[in-house]
């Protein structure tokens, strides 16, 4: 009975695995990832892959060649084995002319870091169900890096069959590590004066990309490690390097309020420097100094923070370069560089006024509505320190319109409206640089608009008014008119929500906590006219959100209320069709169009 039971489960599951396999353009064999940490302070990366190419595309396109960056100055790139097996079994060896360093493209542009290469590894005699069997080591030498640490995703773009993770250290140092998403548990043994870890990993899913997703490293496995034994360790390095915090005079603003010099500055720093795109891990979290890095017209992200915060010291505003975790979630207990990635500014104005800034774009409200609780690290003159990024005070994201709409004989509609924005839906730095830009984005939806009245709260809210009139929003069809009423710009348009796929395999990150829509539309015909709705509503309230469409008829007029709030920044899979369920419902098309009759 027992054979039976196990092979009516064999036959259950295979074809499930092998359905996964025959949907992907490849499936990795056998990937082996090693990190070895020698006695000196060295420091080994070793992969190995063995991909089996299943589709055209697969060779012509996405795996037809392999590329790895590497500091020329610090690390060493040996590639030790590039074949390929074909499908009838012949092993072809790849060409001396298949490997190619050329500069990284992260890199163009950039004098200061044209050390900097990007081998490209061509694989030769490829077809289908051929294999690709290659084998590379970087060296690193001690000094580019403090002791052995990192952040690595454990999911790869084509299924895995087996993926082996291993972490060597001496036998006398213990590693720090936490792997996420994932209950597999690692072998750990002593060999040749070694520790050695290792996880192993069998059938791992591809990773599948769709819109929206959180960093797929907050759902796909992930290992955090470290062989460091506290932060100050880990940070060591870097201290002289903030040192010189010297910035040229023409960057030090002296005119307008504080937050005015801010921006100034901000738009100098974004405008006036290139971006260089290169990850901080790449030149070993080093950068250049303030003075360097404006002398060559360009930086890294972090360069330009750094820069960026130096110039608010120096005209007396405090402002403190920062780099943001990459993932929602990290253990603050593992010291190390590698979980952080994307710098900005967190500017402090006075006590309660504080927003985080960005450099390689003009961000048009506080960065915290993002990034807010997420660990950072923060740089300064005295050194670096981690910290939980605080969250803003205002709390509520919201978009409120009241639009009251009259239409004349002829189809003209003349509109007021009250706009009402708050937290991350409020432009705040945005309509500091430029107030013209409410008005602007709100012709788009409301042509010939005028703002008459607009006001910024202490609260972090932004309040505006104004008028409109509009002679093209109505259709005539036969004795029926048509009407689509406009959508507020600030609210859940402006959030560009991708249109949702059935059968969504990831979580969704929406932009923002707790986003909500209120608009509201009074409107007012004239005689003769009458409306063909009927009072009615729609309400939903799910896992994902809660959504209201009102429409109130009166002899005189139609007031028509949507809401849609959602309750959770992160859907998980399991309840995307309660989302699917409230963006359809609030997009569609019947749901803002407005129809009456001439009598």
């Amino acid at each position: 009975m027992k054979k039976i039971l196990l092979s009516l489960f064999l036959l259950a599951i295979v074809p499930a695995l092998l359905m996964a396999e025959n949907n992907a353009d490849a499936v990795y064999l056998k990937l082996v990832k090693e990190y070895t940490l020698n006695e000196d302070g060295t420091v080994r990366y070793h992969q190995n892959q063995q991909l089996k190419l299943l589709t055209y595309f697969a060779f012509n396109r996405h795996y037809g060649e392999t590329f790895v960056v590497f500091d020329t100055l610090n690390q060493t790139l040996k590639v030790n084995r590039n074949t390929t097996t074909m499908a009838d079994g012949k092993k072809v060896v790849g060409p001396a002319n298949a490997l190619n360093a050329v500069l990284p493209r992260s890199a163009r542009n950039s004098a200061a870091y044209n050390y900097l290469r990007e081998m490209v590894i061509t694989h030769t005699a490829l077809e289908r169900n051929a294999v690709i069997d290659l084998d590379y080591s970087i060296e690193t030498q001690k000094d580019f890096l403090p002791g052995l640490s990192g952040e690595v995703p454990l999911a790869e773009d084509a299924p895995v069959k087996e993926l082996l993770f291993r972490i060597r250290v001496p036998e006398n140092k213990d590693l720090k590590f936490h792997l996420f998403n994932s209950n597999v548990k690692p072998e750990i043994k002593t060999e040749n004066g070694q520790k050695i870890y290792q996880w192993t990993f069998t059938n791992l899913p591809a990773l599948v990309h769709e819109a929206q997703q959180p960093s797929r490293g907050d759902f796909m496995p992930r290992l955090q490690f470290s062989s460091l034994t506290d932060f100050t360790e880990a940070f060591k390095p870097l201290y002289a390097a903030l040192r010189d915090f010297t910035v040229p005079q023409e960057l030090i603003p002296t005119e307008g309020t504080p937050l005015e010099r801010v921006l100034w500055l901000q738009k100098k720093i974004v405008n006036d420097l290139a971006n260089f795109p290169i990850a901080p891990a790449t030149v070993g979290y080093k950068f250049r100094t303030p003075a360097e890095v404006w002398k060559s017209g360009g930086g890294t992200a972090l360069e330009k923070a750094i820069l960026f915060a130096a110039a608010l010291q120096k005209s007396g505003i405090d402002g403190k370069a920062v780099l943001i975790a990459r993932h929602n979630r990290i253990d603050e207990t593992i010291p190390g560089l590698a979980p952080f990635s994307r710098a900005a500014v967190c500017v402090h104005l006075s006590p309660g006024k504080a927003f985080m800034a960005a450099v390689d774009k003009l961000n048009p409200f506080d960065w915290r509505y993002i990034y807010g609780g997420r660990s950072v690290l923060v740089f300064t003159k005295k050194g670096i320190r981690q910290m939980a990024l605080p969250t803003p005070p205002e709390t509520k994201n919201t978009a409120s319109l009241n639009a009251r709409l009259t239409i004349n004989e002829n189809g003209k509609i003349n509109e007021s409206f009250d706009l009402g924005l708050s937290g991350a839906a409020n432009p705040y730095l945005e309509i500091q640089r430029n107030e013209g830009k409410v008005e602007k984005n709100l012709q788009a939806v409301f042509p010939e608009s005028k703002v008459t009245r607009l006001s910024i709260l202490d609260d972090g809210q932004m309040q505006a008014s104004g008028r409109f009139k509009n002679g093209e929003g109505i259709k005539e069809q036969k004795n029926f008119l048509f009407y689509t009423l406009p959508q507020n710009p600030y609210g859940i348009a402006s959030l560009h929500l991708a249109t949702p796929a059935p059968n969504r395999k990831t979580p969704l990150r929406l932009p923002f906590e707790n986003f909500s829509e209120t608009t509201s539309y009074s409107i007012r015909i004239p005689q003769g006219w009458k409306f063909i709705v009927k009072n009615h509503a729609v309400n939903l309230d799910n896992s994902a959100g809660q959504l209201s469409i009102r429409y109130t008829l009166t002899e005189e007029e139609l007031q028509v209320e949507r809401q849609l709030h959602f309750k959770k920044r992160t859907v998980p899979a399991s309840e995307y069709t309660d989302y699917m369920e409230l963006w359809r419902v609030w997009n569609a098309p019947v749901s803002r169009q407005v129809v009456f009759e001439k009598k």
